[in-house]
């Protein structure tokens, strides 16, 4: 009835139990460990490899399941808690200055634009790229997504090439990216976005501007 009656902390096996329930309806709240992200119930990739969470709603390191019916006399021990490293994305929004959809080394990056990750229909995190044209979000669930994108004035997305995935633009016409994936533990720096001058000649406000670093060998 929505009132805690039992707590557990699991050990290095990982495992837990509550005994002695009466037969009702019952549900499991869940608090994992910082660092990782509870799987997501929906995740087919899991369950293709046998790996099922009851965790139905999840919000970061909160989860919760839906009701569970207890029988008399029957047990379910069906209940697993499943959580993976998070991953992260990024990395660089840049002016095509000659239009070939490539970052080449003179072109620089682009301040001041936001990225929304979408995951379905939902926002899930978003970024602005900094003063030179950077940006990464992490904590991301291992899934697909897809970005939406807003930019300065004076630019429009470049042309969108996929034979060159490190240095090319993953951005669409429309402001949206085609899908990109990001792996449990790992970084997905590969989400570039590339854009061209409306006007040439005419910088948008802030390219160029970002404080030049000085390095010194010690």
């Amino acid at each position: 009835s929505g009132n805690a009656i039992a707590e557990f902390t699991t050990g290095e096996d990982g495992k837990y139990a509550f005994k002695g329930l009466m037969p009702a309806d019952y549900a499991l709240d869940v608090t994992i460990p910082s660092g990782y992200v509870l799987v997501d119930a929906s995740d087919t990739k899991m369950a293709e490899k046998g790996q099922y969470s009851f965790v139905e709603e999840a919000d970061g390191s909160f989860g919760k399941s839906a009701v569970i019916t207890l029988r008399m006399a029957k047990h379910r021990r069906d209940m697993d808690v499943g959580m993976v490293l998070p991953g992260r994305l990024g990395d660089k929004a840049w002016l095509d200055l000659n239009g070939n959809g490539l970052q080449d080394g003179e072109e620089g990056g682009l301040p001041g634009v936001t990225i929304e990750v979408l995951r379905g229909e939902k926002v899930v995190a978003t970024a602005v790229t900094d003063q030179y044209g950077y940006y990464t979000i992490k904590g991301l669930y291992p899934t697909e997504y897809i970005l939406r994108v807003t930019w300065p004035e004076g630019v429009v997305p470049t042309t969108l090439r996929e034979d060159i995935q490190q240095i090319s633009s993953v951005l669409n016409a429309d402001g949206t990216t085609i899908p990109v994936t990001v792996e449990s533990n790992k970084a997905n720096y590969a989400a570039d976005l590339g854009f061209v001058l409306i006007e040439e000649g005419k910088l948008p406000a802030g390219y160029g501007e970002g404080e030049t670093q000085k390095w010194k060998k010690k």
